[in-house]
């Protein structure tokens, strides 16, 4: 791949190349014409004015006119020849007399030749004609004129050219190295690498970049030290480690906020080039890998602390499973193995955890598709009596030793197959929990060399039917803040790169924002005038969140303003219990740009201007079988999916997706419902059998 200096270098050549050589080719070109159209008018005013002195002298007998007029053309350095002929065109008179009667002209009007130009014109008067007079004009001087300016300008050419790369040169230098160094470094974090530092001090968005990543990988590299040393020296103390992991959510959170929360902004840019919106991608891709991971951990640690919560809905279990048919079953034919979907749910409303249920039967099933390379895999659901219903996965992979089936449900335990696929072993662990807490237990039923079967029971009560509604908005087509819509937000945290990732968010819809350090300096400004709505971070110094807001309700009273908890924290007691407090809503960085124009939309009421849509109308829609093998895709398109999916760039993928969309809506449509299961097996299979032009 061609470096981003390399492109910018050769551009300007190619550029700079081009407009010298036109104005090389052009301009003396047009230089000549205009100075031969000069000399023409000049010539026809001479030879008229000749050809009338002449006339006369012939009509008077008095050819001393003759001589006259030669020595009035004579003047004229550049004058080549004067001649005059009788009426049968045989010469008369000429200046100088060397020349031979074939070199000269006695054609009337303007003649151009190589390098001379000449007019030729009738001698007469009063309808009396007595031949012509052809005056001739040398243009050497005016090429040599005109090929002094060429090379004037070429010599101007080189040094703008010079000038241009030298300018280019630094650019591309102060723009690619600081994104090649934060490139390289988020790729050794994403290894496992996590004292890696960047060395930029500068006060643009990758400084503040580079300063959070090292200000998280230094968390990260601390953190991760003291959980192992913890681990090693109190594995049964698991409380204790669910406090420590807890903690340490908001400091590693806090920087990763400003990492994800600038490369969403610096990805919005319409001017970004696509080699930075590729390292953008790349960045924000391990950013959320590493977010991912500590997300693994913090499920555990809410569980084993008890702060993990059910979190019943009504919700159509059917399509549910459907769902997860559909994600699976391109992932099975992309390696060559066979998936089955066993069915024996009606279609109908069940009230319990879905978000919980999807992510056990998510969990099961990736491990079954990860291990199989030969067979099939299957998933069952069937509904039992009593409100009863049945989960089963079934696979061909390579079984697991009775020995070692006990070991695999606990947490940060693989077996040897497990660590050469990699992961954190925290799947199953958490399956197991989650299926816990619903009532139920996972068995496990495992021969070596023949496969597994996962399988549980869950009661699932009745629900209500589900309201016909409009569909969820989706809130990465935000562009704009509707026409005539004013919003005035206040965003609070003492941490400067937090409060400038949320208010740049703000800013680009068209929010009029301001900010504060503290609780006390937000109380001062909303004295002075009252936002729509504020963004109070909980944990600052001088004064918190909770403390500023019932400071706020004793002095303007509980509907003041609208007032929204930020934090770093993700245990759901701590969001009852901020917003019994008074808080309206609870959002949990890292901050997607998402949850900040939900959150504007069901505090405030504001409409947006939207961007095109791309998402598929339903699920079914996006897992029809398509032969995609007639479609044409641009080569540079093509190549952007699938480096996304390679390197699993949700970021990157997103921002192709889109251009797909213009191309073709149906394809972006079916690649889009994959995206949402994190399908990049299926996708990358599907861009496989499309074309390229």
């Amino acid at each position: 791949m061609k470096s981003i200096k390399f492109k910018l270098i050769a551009s300007t050549f190619f550029l700079v190349t081009v407009i010298v050589a036109f104005v090389l080719i052009y301009f003396p070109a047009q230089q000549r014409k205009e100075a031969i159209r000069a000399f023409g008018n000049e010539l026809e005013v001479l030879c008229e004015t000749l050809a009338l002195t002449i006339a006369l002298g012939f009509e008077e007998d008095n050819y001393e006119s003759m001589q006259v007029a030669f020595e009035f053309g004579k003047r004229d350095s550049a004058l080549s020849y004067i001649a005059v002929f009788g009426t049968d065109k045989e010469l008369i008179a000429a200046f100088p007399d060397t020349l031979s009667e074939e070199e000269m002209i006695v054609s009337p009007g303007l003649v151009e030749e190589a390098d001379a130009i000449a007019y030729c014109t009738l001698i007469e008067i009063r309808d009396q004609s007595y031949g012509y007079v052809t005056i001739s004009k040398s243009l050497g001087v005016l090429n040599q004129n005109i090929s002094d300016s060429r090379m004037d300008t070429l010599q101007i050419g080189l040094v703008i050219l010079a000038f241009s790369l030298g300018l280019v040169y630094l650019i591309a230098r102060f723009v690619a190295e600081p994104i090649n160094l934060l490139t390289g470094a988020t790729q050794r974090v994403a290894s496992g690498e996590y004292g890696v530092r960047v060395d930029i001090h500068r006060g643009d968005e990758t400084g503040i970049l580079a300063d959070n990543f090292n200000r998280m990988t230094e968390a990260l590299q601390t953190h991760t030290e003291e959980l192992t040393q913890a681990r090693e020296e109190a594995d049964a103390a698991n409380q204790a480690k669910s406090a420590f992991l807890a903690n340490m959510s908001h400091e590693i959170r806090t920087p990763m906020n400003a990492i994800l929360g600038f490369t969403q902004i610096l990805g919005d840019d319409p001017d970004l080039n696509d080699y930075h919106r590729k390292t953008l991608g790349i960045i924000g891709q391990s950013g959320e890998h590493l977010l991912e991971l500590i997300n693994d951990i913090l499920d555990i640690s809410k569980i084993e602390s008890g702060h993990e919560e059910l979190n019943p809905i009504h919700f159509d279990i059917l399509a549910l499973i459907q769902g997860l048919g559909a994600m699976f079953e391109m992932r099975c034919r992309q390696k060559g193995i066979v998936w089955n979907l066993e069915t024996n749910v009606p279609s109908g409303v069940v009230h319990g955890d879905e978000g919980k249920l999807r992510q056990i039967l998510i969990n099961l099933s990736g491990n079954a598709v990860k291990f199989t390379t030969r067979g099939e895999v299957t998933l069952m659901a069937s509904a039992l009596d009593q409100d009863q219903y049945a989960f089963e996965v079934r696979d061909t992979g390579p079984g697991i030793p009775e020995d070692k089936q006990a070991a695999i449900f606990e947490p940060f335990q693989q077996e040897e197959a497990g660590l050469q696929k990699g992961g954190t072993g925290l799947g199953l662990a958490i399956a197991t929990k989650h299926v816990a807490m619903m009532g139920g237990k996972i068995g496990l039923e495992s021969q070596p060399g023949v496969g597994s079967r996962f399988f549980f029971t869950l009661t699932l009560l009745p629900g209500q039917e589900l309201e016909k509604g409009d569909e969820t908005r989706d809130w990465s087509r935000v562009k704009h803040l509707a026409e005539g819509q004013l919003v005035r937000a206040l965003v609070v945290d003492d941490v400067e790169n937090n409060r400038e990732v949320l208010s740049q968010m703000l800013a680009r819809i068209g929010v009029d924002v301001k900010m504060a350090e503290n609780g006390q300096e937000a109380l001062d400004l909303m004295d002075q005038d009252m936002p729509d709505i504020v963004f109070m971070d909980i944990r600052m110094p001088v004064m918190d969140g909770p403390e500023a807001l019932d400071r706020l309700f004793q002095t303007h009273g509980k509907d003041a303003t609208k007032v929204v908890a930020v934090t770093a924290s993700v245990f759901a007691h701590q969001r009852e219990s901020y917003l019994e407090m008074g808080f309206k809503e609870f959002l949990s960085k890292p901050l997607p740009k998402e949850k900040i124009y939900a959150c504007l939309s069901d505090q405030l009421g504001v409409d947006y201007e939207l961007g095109e849509k791309i998402l598929p109308d339903s699920p079914a829609e996006a897992s029809q079988e398509v032969d995609w093998k007639d479609l044409q895709l641009p080569s540079d398109l093509h190549s952007d999916l699938m480096t996304a999916v390679d390197t699993h760039s949700i970021t990157q993928l997103r921002t192709s997706l889109e251009q797909l969309a213009e191309e073709s809506p149906e394809l972006a449509n079916h690649l889009t419902e994959l995206a949402r299961g994190f399908n990049m097996e299926g996708i990358k299979a599907v861009l496989e059998e499309v074309g390229t032009r």
